[in-house]
């Protein structure tokens, strides 16, 4: 006799109990009740949901509608909602928008929570009624308030963002703080938002740390953002990953471009590239444009080549669009440094002041660095000494050091070595190696400026201490360089 394999047996079990499973389905539909005749009002509307969802039964929705109305007519405020939605909706059944809106306030009037939610809903939307927004927020306060949690938690949205009511934060906490005690860790997170908009940073880290150690990914995110510049706790940049790495896991797209982000700069934790591409990818294809952003600096700086390099265009461009302005100056340097595939150092212009005027700074000092590059108009240069000022303004080093060389060299500006000096000296002080030398050359040889060679042993010696050689030896420079 041929042997039988464990293999046989197991497919023959799996057999047997799907059948076993289909006769008892077929079982339990053909003892199931087509009428509610005996059963209460409730119990009723239970078998209504039954064959609504098809639940342990065939769906059948019209005699669905049949049972729903029929709990509704003895006294039950859940059949009124279901006939109500399957006629208002026309689930099912043919669409009776007038009917379904009678039935479903006559269940919320009868205590149906989740026909006050729909009512809020239609209200605010305008479906089958006119637009009523001061109704639809008592509906949904209703059901709130009578403990449908998420309602308190889209109601205080609408506060909170200020959709079609002024922002209101006490009502906001209140909202949020219904459903964060209920138990959604969501509202608890919601709650420190408006704890931190209130400046309650203390209240904002108690609900944060509630809402992550409940489970809530965006309360982790939040909390790592926190120890990661060490507000409100002790800087802790690993533990920061640790918090980034579960709310990323927790489908948190803003989690996984922060840890990206870790991997891709590698001083919290090893470098690892591919691991960061990967993380921003997933961020980037979930909508974070950020992440977009991390992903085309992933990109461009790949060891792939060209080919691989140029990908990095797509999500640049998407994150550039999408307002972030980091993005659109490094866009503009791979059009500078030919990563974009072409060099185009008009295009390189015009992506670096569009950053420069959303406020990258970065880009202010490259906008007009670019143009004191090459032979440019009197009115360019004026417009690139303009991106430099504000540069320097804002405390970007290179900036002023930029700025320096423009008047010193008359560009843009009128000629002024001593405004020139000036600026150089306030980039070395703020830790400009290049700035230091150049500025203490002029004080050496007396160029543009009085010779004050004690002056430039000042310079030369705080190059030393921000890292330059030549200027730890006090080696006198050989001979006079132009800026």
């Amino acid at each position: 006799m041929k042997p039988v394999s464990s293999l046989s047996i197991a497919t023959t079990a799996l057999v047997l109990a799907m059948i076993l499973f289909a006769q008892s389905e077929a079982l339990k539909a053909s003892i199931t009740p087509r009428s509610c005749d005996g059963l209460s009002p409730e119990d009723c509307a239970s078998l209504a949901q039954k064959y609504y969802s098809g639940n342990g039964v065939p769906k059948e929705q019209e005699l669905a509608l049949e049972l729903y109305a029929n709990a509704c007519e003895a006294g039950s405020a859940s059949g009124c909602r279901g006939a109500g939605h399957m006629q208002f909706r026309g689930i099912g059944v043919p669409e009776n928008r007038d009917r379904g809106l009678e039935l479903l306030t006559q269940a919320c009037e009868g205590g149906s929570l989740v026909a006050c939610d729909e009512l809020g809903w239609a209200y605010s939307e305008g479906y089958g009624v006119p637009v009523d927004h001061g109704l639809s927020r008592k509906l949904y306060a209703k059901a709130c308030e009578g403990g449908l949690l998420d309602t308190c938690i889209y109601l205080g949205t609408i506060y909170y963002l200020g959709e079609s009511v002024a922002p209101d934060p006490q009502r906001e906490d209140e909202l949020f703080a219904l459903a964060c005690d209920g138990g959604l860790m969501k509202g608890c997170y919601l709650r420190a938002l408006v704890a931190n908009k209130l400046e309650n940073r203390r209240l904002a880290l108690e609900l944060v740390e509630r809402a992550c150690a409940g489970g809530e990914p965006l309360g982790c995110n939040s909390l790592g953002q926190l120890y990661y510049k060490g507000e409100g706790v002790p800087k802790d940049q690993l533990r920061a990953s640790q918090l980034y790495r579960e709310a990323c896991e927790g489908g948190v797209p803003s989690a996984c471009s922060n840890l990206a982000a870790l991997y891709m700069l590698g001083d919290v934790l090893p470098q690892d590239d591919q691991l960061g591409r990967e993380l921003a990818q997933r961020a980037c294809d979930a909508g974070d444009l950020d992440g977009c952003s991390h992903l085309a600096v992933a990109l461009f700086r790949g060891d792939g080549g060209a080919e691989v390099q140029r990908l990095g265009l797509a999500p640049a461009k998407r994150a550039c669009e999408g307002g972030i302005m980091r993005s659109c100056n490094n866009l503009g340097v791979s059009y500078v440094t030919g990563a974009a595939g072409v060099v185009d150092r008009q295009r390189a212009r015009e992506l670096f002041e569009r950053a420069c005027n959303g406020g990258y700074m970065d880009a202010c000092n490259l906008a007009g660095g670019i143009v004191l590059e090459e032979k440019a108009s009197v009115e360019e240069y004026r417009r690139a000494t303009d991106l430099l000022a504000v540069a320097c303004a804002s405390g970007h080093l290179d900036g002023c050091s930029s700025l320096a060389v423009a008047y010193y060299h008359g560009l843009g500006v009128r000629k002024d070595t001593r405004r020139a000096a000036d600026l150089f000296v306030q980039a070395c002080e703020d830790g400009s190696t290049h700035s230091c030398n150049t500025v203490g050359k002029m004080y050496f040889y007396g160029d543009g400026v009085r010779k004050d060679r004690e002056r430039a042993a000042s310079l030369f010696s705080r190059a030393c201490e921000l890292g330059g050689v030549d200027e730890c030896l006090l080696l006198p420079p050989s001979e006079p360089g132009t800026p």
